[in-house]
Formats: structure tokens, sequence, C-alpha cells
């Protein structure tokens, strides 16, 4: 006879004692202490918690989640743990504030603590009455163009107007704008702005830098808090209006994704594909505090962003690399002691390229996950005689060496007008491997005939060649990539492959202890894409590996001319001295020592060695369902920049205005930009559309240069209001070029600027009793 089990000991303070030790992870105290329990229900052992968050989709909800239900199940009568979460308002948020600044007894925290997450560190008003952001979620629409032409509109109707340029990746406002020269700290101990000839105050961080051109990346004080440098540490005065540029943020266009089931250049990727995705965190386990749990996953691509031209930097590891602008967030690790505490915990947080620094802990995936990996059925090819060879049926290890070697030295003549069908290996008679080859090749193909000469050999049979050529492995030399399918093997399959190439193009280093890398396979190519997909193969199957590198080589042809290539290589083995990424290559004492329970199967840590400017590139982003991440040559990073969030979650906004183009591509884009706004309740005061025509300047007539006008029907679809289309004229980029934008003044702008000014009414009416200063809505005379 069955009975029912009660489970009378589940009490609610047992629970919420349990709760006292989880730390919010981004402001390292008690969850509890910080009221951010919001419910506690027991039901026969079943738990219910409900956490209430600083921020809306805050990255690291996970972390907290996993948390709290590791904490709860510690109490040994509870069944199951249920975590739901909500988003406290603005007005929790505030008294959360206060309630930790007394806690600290300073209204700030130092730049070396974790500090107060984005979502407490709102910053107050000031003198400013209305703070308007321009968003385009795009770059290459002339946001910093509108953004300019809005200012000198409204300064030109009497407003007090500034221009704050959030772009570190390619801040433009201060040329448009005609300002030069540095700021310099008023009697108050604020910055002053620098104000253009109609008195517009503008503030970009490149006016702030000793060289306009110097990379951001190197002024680490500036980029390490550059919301409130630019904005709280500015005495901007009374202002009607601050408007903020907003920049885009992503990764170069040749990033390679790490797709399921193979790497895909990031501009080649397509809506529907799935990328792997990481879900990690750590928690408590056993006697460790900090034991991480992170999984690969196949998330859908819900987009892909062309988001123009933009300053690219590459940060770089001992062996992962990979080029973003400043804002695009990586996967960190933090470090920080709990209040009266001894021992340290750890966090995943996301970190902007900008702010990281050489030393700084990031995310690397080791391997991804081989489960669906099985054998490729080949594909079934005539016979021709009979006595042609008899092929496999499918993919086994044999086969995949000999494949991978002849990457390196095969090629295949297939010509039906001469009748001419061979595949040929490239490896003369006292080559090193010929021979095992030949014996190689003889066993997997049954009935093949070899022939040989002093410089290669090969196989003349239509039937292989025809297979080899359907197998995407007929290319010139240069032309030849690892095949899509390879990545879909088994991992012995993958390894055989991998061998067979370095028994062509490379070699193994001695396995002595003294030479440097013993044991490791070194390849070098002037092929750099088929390096970089064998590279891609080897971190897929867990191989450890270096960065791929470049030297210049100058090779003799056999007619004695000399010419001058460049080769590329790196190295990988199944194992290093340090086989540990995160506890072996990271360990010590210091400030960013990581523990031994940090090791994981697929992700691991390792430290920023460089960070180095590469110039103008175009660059993509992609939005990722679930945990909004993917894998990036090799690195773990979010799927949007956090400039804009930064933006959104810092200042006190009283709107957006949403900037698009004519063309369909950037439409869907702008979307984003909107979907954005929308999330953080900060309201869209309306669209314009940028570069929506040219007006011929001789007959008058509207030309669509990108396709008809679409603003005000794409208006309507985002439910927002439409505030008017600007041509496109030769005269705003003269007059910007020179800084003399000012100067530009037409109809379309005046109507434009008076439609966004009474919108931004009503809001600034409701803000009067907050503010400093007593104004009318209309600007004095």
């Amino acid at each position: 006879m069955s009975r029912t089990v009660a489970y009378p000991l589940v009490d609610k303070n047992l629970v919420i004692e349990k709760l006292r030790g989880v730390l919010d992870p981004e402001i390292g105290r008690s969850i509890v202490e910080l009221n951010m329990v919001r419910d506690v229900t027991i039901d026969d052992g079943n738990v219910s918690v409900k956490i209430a968050l600083t921020v809306a989709h805050c990255p690291l909800a996970k972390t907290l989640q996993t948390d709290v239900e590791n904490a709860v199940r510690k109490l040994p009568e509870v069944r199951s743990v249920k975590v739901e979460t909500t988003t406290m308002s603005r007005k929790e948020l505030e008294e959360l504030k206060l309630q930790i600044q007394a806690g600290t007894g300073r209204p700030t925290q130092s730049k070396n603590e974790l500090g107060v997450g984005p979502g407490i560190e709102r910053l107050g008003r000031r003198g400013v009455r209305s703070i308007i952001a321009i968003i385009s979620g795009k770059g290459g629409v002339g946001k910093s163009f509108v953004t300019s032409m809005l200012a000198s509109e409204l300064k030109r109707r009497g407003y007090e107007v500034g221009v704050l340029d959030a772009d570190l990746t390619g801040p433009s406002i201060a040329k448009v704008l005609g300002v030069s020269g540095k700021p310099f700290k008023g009697p108050g101990g604020g910055i002053v702005p620098l104000r253009t000839k109609t008195g517009i105050k503008v503030m970009s961080i490149n006016l702030v830098l000793d060289d306009p051109s110097t990379p951001v990346i190197w002024r680490g004080p500036i980029v390490n808090s550059v919301i409130r440098q630019l904005y709280w540490d500015v005495d901007w005065g009374d202002l009607h209006y601050l408007l903020v540029d907003l920049p885009p943020g992503c990764v170069s266009s040749d990033t390679m994704v790490y797709a399921n089931p193979h790497p895909v250049p990031i501009n080649q990727l397509n809506p529907g594909d799935h990328v792997y995705s990481v879900d990690a965190s750590i928690s408590e386990s056993g006697r460790s505090p900090n034991a991480l749990t992170a999984t690969l996953v196949a998330k859908r691509v819900l987009e892909v962003l062309p988001q123009g031209e933009a300053e690219v930097f590459e940060i770089r590891t001992r062996t992962r690399k990979i080029a973003a602008t400043l804002n695009h967030p990586f996967l960190a690790l933090a470090k920080a002691r709990s209040s009266g505490g001894r021992n340290y915990r750890y966090s995943l947080y996301w970190k902007p390229l900008g702010q990281l620094r050489p030393g700084d802990v990031i995310a690397m995936v080791k391997r991804l996950p081989q489960n669906e990996a099985v054998p490729l059925e080949l594909p079934s090819i005539a016979a021709t005689s009979s006595t042609s060879p008899i092929l496999p049926s499918r993919t086994t290890d044999d086969l995949c060496r000999i494949v991978g070697y002849f990457m390196g030295d095969g090629f295949v003549r297939l010509n039906p007008t001469t009748r001419t069908y061979q595949v040929v290996f490239a490896e003369p008679i006292n080559g090193r491997y010929r021979a095992k080859y030949i014996e190689l090749i003889e066993r997997v193909i049954r009935g093949v005939r070899i022939s040989k000469n002093a410089f290669q050999f090969g196989v003349s049979s239509k039937k292989l060649a025809l297979l080899f050529d359907k197998l995407e492995l007929h290319r010139s030399a240069l032309q030849k990539r690892v095949p899509k399918w390879v990545f879909g093997l088994p991992e012995s399959q993958k390894l055989a492959f991998i061998e067979g190439y370095c028994d062509a193009d490379g070699f193994r280093r001695l396995g002595k202890s003294r030479f440097r890398r013993p044991g490791w396979m070194v390849f070098e190519t002037p092929n750099r894409g088929l390096l970089e997909g064998i590279r891609a193969l080897a971190i897929s199957v867990g191989l450890k590996v270096t960065n791929l590198d470049s030297r210049i080589r100058s090779l003799e042809t056999p007619s004695g001319h000399s010419d001058s290539t460049t080769f590329w290589s790196f190295e990988c083995n199944f194992s290093a001295r340090t086989s540990r990424y995160g506890a072996g290559l990271i360990r010590g004492n210091g400030r960013q020592a990581v523990g031994r329970a940090l090791v994981n199967q697929y992700v691991g840590f390792e430290r920023v060695s460089k960070v180095t400017p590469l110039g103008r590139r175009e660059v993509y982003d992609i939005r990722v369902e679930g945990n909004e991440n993917f894998i990036a040559d090799g690195l773990v990073v979010h799927n949007t920049s956090d400039a804009p969030l930064t933006v959104f979650q810092s200042l006190p906004l009283d709107g957006v205005v949403v900037v698009s183009s004519p063309q369909d591509l950037a439409s869907m884009i702008v979307s984003k930009a909107v979907n954005m706004a929308k999330k953080m309740d900060v309201p869209a005061l309306g669209l314009i559309e940028n570069f929506s025509y040219l007006q011929c300047p001789s007959c008058g007539e509207r030309v669509s240069l990108f396709g008809e006008s679409k603003g005000e029907k794409f208006a309507a679809s985002l439910g927002l209001p439409f505030l008017g289309a600007i041509p496109l004229d030769p005269a705003i980029a003269q007059l910007s070029d020179q800084g003399r934008i000012e100067d530009y003044s037409s109809p379309i702008i005046a109507k434009i600027a008076d439609e966004l000014r009474t919108r931004a009414a009503g809001r600034i009416e409701q803000l009067t009793q907050e503010l400093p200063i007593a104004w009318s809505v209309e600007p004095s005379k």
C-alpha cells in the first residue's frame, strides 16, 4: 500500500536563511539584504521563489537563478525548486540605490570594486530638461548628421542645446559641428564642454584625447566610465535638450562564427541558421564555492545585421583572437570577496572590449559537442567499366586521412573532352609519406591501380575523380577549403583528416622536453582560408591550438625568379604541458587568479594578452534566440553592443528618435533598435528617414536613389510617429566636412525639429517639478 510522504520540516524562514548566502552577481551583496526576494511559497516540499532583478533582461539572470536553486536544494526536505523573475520599478531602484549608498557611506564605489549594477547607477537629471537619444541600430544611415542638424535647428529657435557623442568606435560630432580644442575644468570642478559658434555645448571622447586619432582603447580611465565621464562629470549647465548620439556595436565581417555543424563567416549567416551558444554559471558545489557549469547548445539566428564600417580592434589571448568594435561585450570572469567573508567568489559578466585590459580573464571555447556526429554516406558513382575500383560506401578513419593528405599535396584532373580523370598526389619518390599513402589507398579503395613516377603518384579512375569532385575537393591549391561535411564527422575521423593534412603540409616537433612544444603538429601554407578551417576543426575536437600567425617567405621558381609570398601557420596538439584552460593556464595568488574548480569540458578561460587597433572594417552583428550569445573565433561574445543598453540604463532618457533609410535592410535593422527602446521602457518620439531622395537642383525632380521612400509606412508598422524625410543633399556632406553644419537650414529640418519639440513637450511638462530650475516649455526670447 502506497502512502503520501509529507514534508513538514520545509519552512519559509529556513529558505530565507539559505538565500541570505546568495549574492547578486553585479552588486556582490545578499539578495535578501537587497530586498530582491519577493515571495517564497512551499507546497509539499516543492519550493517556488520569486526574485526581482535590478535590470530588465539582465544577462546574469541565469546565473542568479542557478545560485538560488542550488542554495535552496541544500535543504534536505526540498523536493524541487522553481525560480521566477520579475523586475524592480524605477522607484524601487532609487530606494535601493539610497540603501546601498547609506551602507557604504559614499555615493559611488571605487573603480576597483565590482560596484553597483548598471540598473542602479542611473545618473541624476541635474539641470537638463529633456534627454533624447538618437538611435538607428546600424551604421551608415547618417545618424550623426541628423543629430547635428536637429541640435542646430533647436538652437536656432532659442533653446539651450547640448550634444553628447557616445559613439566610441567612430566619434564624429565634434568634426561635424566644427569644435576643436581641449575641455577644461571649471570653478566648480566639472568639465566645461566646448561650444560651437552658435553656442551648442559639445562633449565627445575624441576631444579628451591628446591626439583625436589615438585609439580610445589606451585611455583606460575614460573608457572604463565613459557614460559617467561624458555626462555626469561634465558641467552641462541648464539645457532644454541634450541629444545623445549612440553607436552600433559588432564584430568584423570575416569573423568565423561556430555554427552547427561547421564554422561560417558572420557575413554569410542567414536567419534560421543555428549557431552554438553558451549556457554557463558559477555556483557552490561540494567543497568548492566556485564550480563552473557550462554547456554548448545550438540556437537559432533570428537576425543578421550589417552595421556598415566602424573602427575595430583585435583582442588576443594566447590561443584566440578576434576583431570587434570597442563596445562589443565579451564574457569575462570577475572576482570579489563578500562582505565580512574570507573567501573569494567568482562570477561571469559581460564586459565590452573597450574596458578589457591585458591580464583580464575572458571565456573561450575548448571544444564543441560531438553528440550527433556520424560517418558520411558517400554519393554513389556508377561504374564505368568492369575494372573500376570499388569505393567505400561511407567515410572511415583511413579514408579521411587520405582526404586530409590530398588537401595538402593532391589535385584532380577532370576533363571529359580529353577523357582525363585522375586523382594525383604530388609527393616525390623520396617523400617521407609516399609509400605509406600508396599502401593506404590500395587498402581503402579495392581494385585500384596506382601510377607512379619520380615526382608524383596517383589513380587514373573516372569513378574516383567524380567522387572527389562531388566531395568538393576539386579545387586549385589556393582555393581549397575544408569541406563542410568534414565538420559533421565523428571525432576519430576529424582527427584522421587533421593528421593526414599534417603529413602533407606540416610536421611534428620532436617529442623531447627540451624542445619548444614537443610533439605538436605544425602547419604552414599560403592558403589562409584552408588553414583557418583546419584550426577550427582542431578546436572542435578539443585540440590545444595556437593563434594563426603569418610571415613573408621568398621562394625561387624553377625559372630562377624570386617571389615573396605570405605564409600562414599555427600549431596544435592533444595536450599541452599545462593542459587545463582556466585552472592550469591562469593561476597564482594575484587579483585575477582562478581556482581549480573552474574547469569544464567545453568552456575555459584565458588572459587577454594584447589589444591593437586594426582600422575601419565592415562589421556585422547577429541576434540569437535564448542565451543571446554566440561563439566567434573561439571566444564567447554577446549578440549585441552594450553601448545603447548602457545609455538606456544609465541616463534618465525622455525618449529616442529613430533614424532609418529607404533600404529594406536598414529598416529591418532599425526595428531591432526600436524593440530595445521598448524593452527598456523608453518612449520612441518618432522616426526620421534619412537619404530619402535626391532633389535635382536644376529641375526640382525627386530621384529615389535607394528605392522608394518607405519611412511613413515603416513608422506606422512600428507604431511610431513619422517625423519627416530628409533628402540626400550634397550641401550637408560639404558643410559637415568643413565643420559648418550649423549654416545648413531647410524647411524640412525645421519641420522635423518642430515635430520633435511638440512630442517632447509633454514629457518636459511632466518633469517640471523634479528639475532644479523652473523653465517654461518655450525658450526665453
